[in-house]
């Protein structure tokens, strides 16, 4: 698990940076959670974000049993009080 709360901070780090030269505030919030779609939705509504960006690896999507998104993206999109974007990467890019 550690491992991926490091993996989870670079990302966070990253996404910071990069609304930063767009001039975003982006909120960066680290939450540990059985359930990463519902608690998503919550800390965006206790927080009251207008955009939530998710991402997820090409390879997940379309491995998906919908053949439509993860089940923690599909809480997230059906979940959400705001503006939901699924940003994808193909597997090659991603590493």
């Amino acid at each position: 698990m550690a491992d991926d709360e490091e993996e989870a901070r670079r990302l966070l780090e990253r996404a910071g940076a990069t609304g930063d030269s767009y001039g975003v505030k982006v909120a960066q919030t680290l939450v540990r959670a059985r359930d990463a779609g519902a608690a998503i939705v919550e800390t965006a509504s206790l927080r009251r974000v207008e955009l939530i960006v998710v991402g997820a690896r090409r390879a997940q999507l379309d491995a998906s049993s919908r053949r439509i998104a993860p089940d923690a993206i599909l809480r997230v999109l059906h979940g959400a009080r705001c503006r939901v974007l699924v940003v994808t990467l193909s597997d090659a890019a991603a590493a």
